[in-house]
């Protein structure tokens, strides 16, 4: 098996057919029909097969092309790291953080990852671990940080280093009808939007003997879940930390039932370690990160 047929099948897989796979990367057609087929030979199973969605993995391409593409990324970092050390590259950064890591803790790493690297690359992705975390296990991030969810089991293949805790409250605008609200249950039947996923809320109704709110808008959008708390009737839970986006602060419901406490920290795979520039950017975001714990 040669490197350049995991190349090839990764491609493949990615690009859903044989010109896709060979624009990707730089070859022939028949050059990349002919990797595969090698390889499906030595390895004596068939990996791809053509349907009306284009070439997708069978059963056995799957398996392949999960390990498959973290081998290409481990190859890929190998030569980055190379490079860096010869001072031909300046290196690349992906990492993933959640909107609190984003707005908090991520400006002042930046700051000084650019004082050590100040020509790398570097590629943000904003997201929750539930999302983000797959992407750190198959190598597409270098690393991600956010809250450790209820449902999230180490191992697996991840490391977890926890670098803060932040309270999450009830917020709605200032003038909110329910403003003199006493308890949790006063706030049940109001219009309710989430920016996490709803299982936390539903936890945070259930821990109290409370029905989930009914309906919940699921807002992908952290800036557009503020924009609507400032703006409307709705309410949400958010960080105790959060900063409003216009003069007009939020409300804050302070109620006696207090809502489930995240831990955030860093996911990093245990079995593979960063490179020189994610590892800077990495040391970086845990220095701002005590930083805010100090403060806070």
């Amino acid at each position: 098996m040669r490197l350049n047929q995991i190349r090839d099948f990764v491609a493949l897989v990615e690009g859903g057919s044989m010109s896709a796979a060979a624009r990707s990367v730089g070859v022939s057609q028949p050059s990349i029909t002919k990797s595969i087929r090698t390889l499906e030979a030595e390895l004596h199973v068939q990996l791809v097969q053509r349907t009306t969605r284009g070439i997708v993995p069978t059963r056995y391409g799957q398996l392949f092309f999960a390990r498959a593409k973290v081998a290409r990324s481990e190859l890929a970092k190998a030569v980055e790291e190379l490079g860096q050390l010869a001072g031909l590259q300046a290196g690349s950064v992906s990492f993933g953080c959640g909107p609190v890591v984003a707005d908090l803790v991520v400006p002042e790493a930046m700051v000084a990852f650019r004082s050590q690297f100040p020509r790398a690359d570097v590629r943000m992705v904003e997201g929750f671990a539930h999302t983000l975390v797959p992407r750190v296990r198959d190598e597409t991030l270098d690393f991600a940080v956010g809250p450790k969810l209820p449902e999230f089991r180490p191992g697996g293949g991840i490391r977890f280093r926890p670098l803060f805790v932040h309270d999450r409250v009830i917020a709605g605008r200032r003038r909110h009808p329910l403003a003199r609200a006493k308890s949790l249950a006063e706030l049940s039947n109001a219009a309710w939007l989430t920016f996490e996923p709803q299982a936390l809320l539903e936890q945070d109704f259930a821990s109290h003997g409370l029905p989930m709110p009914r309906p919940v808008i699921q807002c992908e959008s952290y800036i557009g879940f503020l924009r609507l708390l400032e703006t409307t009737d709705m309410l949400g839970s958010v960080p105790r930390s959060t900063r409003p986006l216009s003069g007009d602060p939020l409300r804050i419901f302070e109620i006696p039932e207090k809502l489930l406490t995240l831990t955030v920290g860093m996911f990093t795979r245990a079995d593979s370690p960063l490179t020189p520039a994610a590892a800077a950017l990495a040391k970086a975001v845990v220095a701002s990160s005590r930083k805010l714990t100090r403060r806070s």
